[in-house]
């Protein structure tokens, strides 16, 4: 028998991953938002997400994930999977296109 071994890639990728329950950031969109309290915004014309640094209240970030399922049940957002996000600086925030 013949042993492989598997070495697993660092990305260099921004994206988050939307599954039922948690919003989890990437460690490149992690370090971006650098945040431990997150808002989280919708835009339901452009299917947009919008995670912005929050002060002492909103969504807690525990190892690079929100907990986002009452988000996602108040705006009916069923989308899941991994989708590339874009650092805002000007609004210090996380945008992610969920048409793309």
């Amino acid at each position: 028998m013949a042993w492989q071994v598997f070495r697993p890639r660092k990305t260099s990728e921004m994206y988050v991953a939307l599954s039922k329950h948690h919003f989890t950031l990437s460690p490149k969109a992690a370090t971006a938002l650098d945040a431990n309290n997150v808002l989280l915004y919708y835009d339901n014309e452009s299917k947009q997400v919008k995670i912005a640094k929050a002060e002492g209240e909103g969504f807690t970030v525990s190892k690079n994930k929100v907990l986002a399922n009452r988000f996602r049940s108040h705006f009916d957002i069923t989308a899941k999977g991994k989708y590339a996000c874009k650092y805002d600086e000007k609004e210090g925030a996380l945008v992610i296109d969920l048409d793309e």
